[in-house]
C-alpha cells in the first residue's frame, strides 16, 4: 500500500485507512506513549518485524517496507504528529520521509524513512566500527559517518606490558572503517607499569609507534581521552595539570608530524565544556591542530540558553564559547567527539542502568527538539566533527537500556532493536540538510526566537527557526515559503515553538529569506544596538582623529553607522574651545553584525594646529575638550555625539 505525500501533508486529524474507523489526532506533536499507544505491551517480547532487516529501521523513500507480526495480529501506524496513517492487517508500504510508530496487540516498534540520496554528512562522526559485530557494522553503514573515533589503539590496551605491542584490536578497527577519517585517542588510563619517572618518555614512544603503524590511515591522534588531575602523576593543581598535559601534546606532536604532517594532533577531549583549564592552554595554541571536547549537558540544558551557577553551561554560539575556550573557539578546528543525545523512548520502554549523569527527564519530543538545535548550533560554530555517543547501539535485556543509545531496546526473544529513536532519525535528517551547507547568518530576536540561515549545495536557501523552550512566538506566514518539519514534510504553523521549523526557498537568497522571517515575527521586543564606550583620545587641533567604533546588537540584527553634524552647544554651557566633529549613529541595516567602521572626527575647515583637545565619549555623551592654550583663537567648533538606534 502506498501512502502518498499529498495525503501525508493534509492529514490534520488521524484517519484510519482500514475498516472505516476514525481516530482523532493530537493537537501538538508532543504526545506521550501512554496516551497514544493503548494496546497491551510487553517490552520483553518482540512480535513486530519490519523488513528489509538490512536497513535496521532506517529505510529510504523508494524502499518497499514490509511489516509483519508473528501471530498475524493487526497493526496500526502513527506518524510523529500522532496521526494514525493505517490500521489493519500487516502488509507492504512505500512511505514518505518521516518517523513512524507501529503497534499491535502485545508489541510496539518504530522506523524512519530517509531521503533516497541520504549519504551521511562531512561532519557526522560516530564511534569506530571495531569489526566484531556484523549488526553494528550494517547499522553504521546506514548512518554513513565520515569520521570515526577509535579507542582500540589506546596505550593501556596496546602496551599492557612494557615494550610489547599488541595491535590486534586496532588493526581490526582500521580494517573495518575504510574511507572514514579515523581519530585514535592515545590514552584513557595509563598502563599499570607506568610511573611518574617514565610516563612522558614511554607515552611518546607509544604515540610514535601508533603513528608509524597507521601513518596512512589516521586522520588525527587525540592525545588523551578526558584528561584530568587524577589521570596523571603529580598533577595536584591547575598549573601542574596544564603543564603536564601540554607536555604530552608537545611530545606527541614532535613524533607524529615527522611521520606524516597530515595527521592532526588534537585535544584536549575534556569531559565537558571546561573553562579554567582551557583558558590556561591558550598560550599554547600552536600545539593543537584541533580543539575537542565532550558534551553530555543537553539532558539538563537547552543548547540555545546560557546557564550560570551551578551548572555553567554556555549557549552554543561562538561568542558564548569564547569565555570558556578563548581563541581556540575561533582560531582552531572544533570537534565535539562525544555528544550525549537524550530523550526517553517514544514506545514507552523504560530506561535502565546506573550511569549517573547520563539520564534525563526529557521525553522523546523534547529530546528530539534539543538534538536538532544542538546539531544546527554546533555547525554554526564551525564544529567539523559531531559524534553522538553510542549512536548505533541498543540494549537487549537484561542489559541496561541506556537513554543515550540511538536504537530502542529489543525483546528477549529477538536480537533486533525496536528501531531508531526519533532523536536519531532527526539528527540524521539535520545532517542531511546541513551536509555541505554554508552558514550565512543567524538572528536571535528578543533572545526567544532563533533563526539560522544556510546556503545549500544546490544554491537554494534554508532557515531553521524555533523558539526557546516554553515560549511561543507568533509568526505571520503570509508571503513566506511553506514551513516543513525536519523530515521535509509540510508543517502548517502560525507560531514558532521549540520544535525547529524549516523554510526553504529557491528564489530568495539566505539573507533575504532570513530577513523575511525576521520581519514576520510578531510581538518580539526589539533590542537597540549598544555602542561600546570610546577611549580618551588626544589630537592636535586641525588634525584628524580616527576612532574605531564598536557596537553589539543582542538580537544579532545587522548594524550600520551614520555621521551627522550637530549644532554647537549653547554659549552658556560650552567651554571656550571645542573639538569639531560629527554625530555618529548606529542603525540596523544590511551590514553584517560586528562589521564595524573606523570613524574619522575632524574639523570641516583647517584650523591652526596650536591647541590640543581630548575628546572623550561613552554612549550618548558629548565629545568635547578644552584647549591646552587658553589664549589661542580658533573658529567656533561643533561637538560630536554618538547614538545608537
Amino acid at each position: 500500500m502506498k501512502i502518498s505525500r499529498a495525503l501525508r501533508a493534509v492529514l490534520s486529524v488521524a484517519v484510519c485507512l482500514y475498516e472505516g474507523t476514525t481516530k482523532v489526532g493530537f493537537a501538538t506533536t508532543d504526545w506521550s506513549p501512554a496516551a497514544l499507544l493503548t494496546q497491551p505491551f510487553d517490552s520483553n517480547v518482540s512480535k513486530i518485524q519490519i523488513t528489509p532487516a538490512s536497513r535496521w529501521g532506517l529505510f529510504r523513500e523508494s524502499d518497499s517496507i514490509t511489516i509483519q507480526t508473528t501471530d498475524n495480529s493487526a497493526i496500526q501506524i502513527f506518524d510523529l504528529n500522532g496521526n494514525s496513517l493505517y490500521s489493519g492487517s500487516p502488509t507492504n508500504f512505500t512511505l514518505p520521509r518521516g518517523h513512524y510508530i507501529v503497534e499491535c496487540n502485545g508489541d510496539r516498534n518504530q522506523f524512519a524513512v530517509l531521503p533516497d540520496d541520504y549519504a551521511g554528512a562531512s561532519f557526522l562522526c560516530t564511534e569506530a566500527d571495531d569489526g566484531t559485530d556484523s549488526s553494528h557494522t550494517t547499522r553504521l553503514a546506514q548512518v554513513d559517518p565520515s569520521w570515526v573515533r577509535a579507542g582500540d589503539g589506546q596505550w593501556a590496551i596496546v602496551e599492557a606490558q612494557q615494550g610489547v605491542f599488541n595491535w590486534t584490536a586496532m588493526d581490526q578497527t582500521v580494517a573495518a572503517n575504510p574511507g572514514r577519517k579515523i581519530i585514535a585517542y592515545g590514552g584513557d588510563t595509563s598502563p599499570t607499569w607506568v610511573n611518574s619517572n617514565n610516563f612522558v618518555t614511554s607515552y611518546t614512544q607509544f604515540v610514535q609507534a601508533l603513528a608509524n603503524r597507521y601513518k596512512n590511515q589516521l586522520a588525527a591522534v587525540e592525545v588523551w581521552n578526558e584528561p584530568w588531575y587524577n589521570k596523571f602523576p603529580n598533577t595536584t593543581n591547575l598549573n601542574t595539570f596544564v603543564a603536564f598535559y601540554l607536555q604530552l601534546v608537545a611530545q606527541a606532536r614532535s613524533v607524529v608530524k615527522p611521520i606524516n604532517p597530515a595527521i592532526q594532533v588534537i585535544g584536549p577531549s575534556f569531559s565537558g565544556i571546561v573553562k579554567d583549564e582551557s583558558l590556561a592552554m591558550t598560550n599554547s595554541l600552536s600545539l593543537f591542530d584541533g580543539w575537542s571536547w565532550h558534551d553530555y549537558d543537553r539532558g539538563l540544558y537547552a543548547p540555545d540558553q546560557e546557564y550560570g551557577a551551578p551548572g555553567w553551561s554556555p549557549a552554543l554560539e561562538t561568542d558564548h564559547l569564547i569565555p570558556y575556550f578563548g581563541n581556540f573557539a575561533t582560531q582552531k578546528p572544533l570537534l565535539v567527539d562525544e555528544l550525549g543525545l537524550y530523550g526517553q523512548s517514544a514506545l514507552g520502554i523504560v530506561n535502565t542502568g546506573t550511569l549517573t549523569g547520563y539520564e534525563s527527564s526529557l521525553d522523546w519530543y523534547h529530546g528530539m527538539c534539543r538534538t536538532i538545535k544542538t546539531a544546527v548550533m554546533y555547525r554554526a560554530c564551525g564544529v567539523e566533527a559531531i559524534s553522538p555517543s553510542v549512536l548505533a547501539r541498543y540494549a537487549q535485556p537484561p542489559n541496561p537500556n541506556l537513554e543515550l543509545y540511538g536504537w530502542d531496546m529489543s525483546g528477549t526473544n529477538s536480537a533486533s532493536p525496536r528501531g531508531p529513536h526519533p532523536k536519531t532519525s532527526a539528527f540524521l535528517m539535520t545532517c542531511y540538510w546541513l551536509n555541505g551547507a554554508t552558514l550565512v547568518d543567524y538572528r536571535t530576536p528578543g533572545q526567544v526566537a532563533f533563526l539560522y540561515a544556510w546556503q545549500l549545495t544546490n544554491n537554494t536557501s534554508v532557515v531553521f527557526a524555533w523558539a526557546a523552550e516554553g515560549q511561543t512566538v507568533p509568526l505571520q506566514t503570509s508571503g513566506l515559503p511553506q514551513a516543513t518539519d525536519i523530515y521535509g514534510n509540510i508543517n502548517n504553523i502560525s507560531a514558532l515553538t521549540e520544535e525547529p521549523a524549516l523554510f526553504f526557498s529557491n528564489t530568495l537568497d539566505p539573507l533575504a529569506l532570513l530577513s523575511a522571517i525576521r520581519t514576520n515575527l510578531v510581538s518580539i521586543t526589539n533590542s537597540a544596538p549598544a555602542i561600546d564606550p570610546l577611549p580618551t583620545e588626544s589630537v592636535a587641533e586641525g588634525q584628524l582623529l580616527q576612532i574605531t567604533v564598536t557596537a553589539t546588537d543582542f538580537d544579532r540584527d545587522p548594524i550600520t553607522y551614520s555621521a551627522t553634524v550637530l549644532p554647537p552647544a549653547p554659549l552658556s554651557t560650552r567651554p571656550r574651545r571645542r573639538c569639531r566633529g560629527r554625530r555618529l549613529s548606529a542603525h540596523r541595516a544590511s551590514t553584517p553584525p560586528h562589521s564595524l567602521p573606523r570613524t574619522t572626527l575632524g574639523p570641516p575647515t583647517p584650523s591652526p594646529p596650536r591647541s590640543r583637545c581630548s575628546p572623550r565619549c561613552s554612549t550618548g555623551c558629548w565629545l568635547t575638550g578644552n584647549s591646552t592654550n587658553p589664549t589661542a583663537r580658533s573658529p567656533p567648533t561643533l561637538p560630536a555625539r554618538i547614538t545608537a538606534h
